[in-house]
């Protein structure tokens, strides 16, 4: 059991760009020791005169990939001298990408749902998914999850990168009583039943926004619960649509690998003062489609910019997204 690794992904105001393979293949239980001599080497080697070059890419491209792949493979038996060579094992073949035992290439590898109630291989214990809208949970919140661990999966709780919990573990004895807990039953998180419910909210994700953030040009997490919940009232939808929001450029909320990406951004609408029809500055999204995440990773592209932020001009649009793209119907 191992990782290959990919290095290099890049959100920032001025360049994007996804991970690049590094021809490296670690094993599980060196994982951690990897990217600790990764770190340090970036650490003492990259660029700190240029804030914007202060990523991985800018090193690896100065150095090219060998040199990189070399340099930390040096680092790591520098570091970990029982584990010399760990560093220096090439990728290998992804498990989904030709049968076993065989070069026969599979069926692409499909996003797999991780919501709701699904069996382990481990002969009576599940896995059970809740869905934490826009990722946002509060100190009380919180304490109740802990409690909820405790009490179903020996303490332990996962966190997605869909800003999701995955408690597992789970005695199928216990899951009923599980999904009775007060917590799941008062409209804010939810455990869907099936791969169709809640298509919006459930792979919703949301940077922090202004609300706690000083760098964000708008508010995300609560205009991105709201907007979602609006448009699966009013719209049926037959597939999960992921949609992130970030509230600027620097794209912590990942709006590029989304289906629908939302970017904060400036807009302008016509509003009279002094009796005049004047264009003011509000808050607005630039709107990003096609995003992919797994096997075939894409950035997406923008659709559209500048758009109002206001409900009344952004619902129109993300609902001829979802029609035109996704098969939304109207209810």
């Amino acid at each position: 059991m191992g990782f290959n690794v990919i290095v290099g992904g890049y959100f920032s105001i001025k360049r994007v760009m996804e991970s690049i393979p590094m021809d490296i293949w670690i094993k599980a239980e060196d994982a951690a020791r990897f990217c600790e001599a990764v770190l340090l080497y970036f650490r003492d080697n990259g660029s700190r005169g240029d804030r914007q070059k202060a990523r991985l890419i800018w090193l690896i491209e100065d150095m090219g990939m060998e040199g990189f792949r070399q340099a930390i493979s040096d680092k790591y038996d520098e570091m970990f001298p029982k584990k010399k060579g760990g560093a220096a094992i090439p990728a290998q073949p992804e498990p989904w990408a030709v049968a076993a035992g065989t070069n026969t290439p599979t069926q692409p590898h499909k996003k797999r749902d991780i919501l709701g109630v699904h069996s382990q291989k481990q002969e009576g214990l599940s896995w059970v998914g809740i869905n934490v809208p826009a990722g946002r949970i509060l100190p009380d919140e919180a304490m109740a999850l802990a409690d909820i661990a405790d009490k179903y999966s020996q303490g332990e709780i996962r966190l997605t990168v869909e800003q999701n919990v995955i408690f597992p573990n789970v005695n199928n004895t216990k899951v009923s009583e599980l999904l009775q807990e007060p917590l799941f039953n008062i409209g804010h998180y939810f455990i869907p039943k099936t791969d169709k419910d809640f298509p919006l909210s459930r792979g919703l994700v949301s940077c922090t926004g202004s609300q706690f953030c000083g760098v964000a040009l708008i508010e995300t997490k609560n205009r991105a619960i709201e907007l979602s919940k609006r448009l699966e009232e009013e719209l049926k939808v037959d597939m999960p649509v992921r949609i992130h929001w970030t509230g600027c450029p620097n794209s912590c909320g990942q709006a590029q690998v989304a289906d629908i990406g939302l970017m904060g951004g400036p807009a302008r609408v016509e509003k009279e003062i002094d009796g005049k029809v004047k264009k003011v500055a509000v808050e607005g999204v630039n709107i990003f489609l096609g995003g992919k995440v797994g096997e075939d990773p894409f950035l997406g592209e923008v659709y559209k910019k500048g758009v109002p932020a206001d409900y009344k001009y952004l619902i129109p649009i993300m609902k001829d997204i979802l029609k035109e793209k996704f098969g939304a119907m109207e209810k």
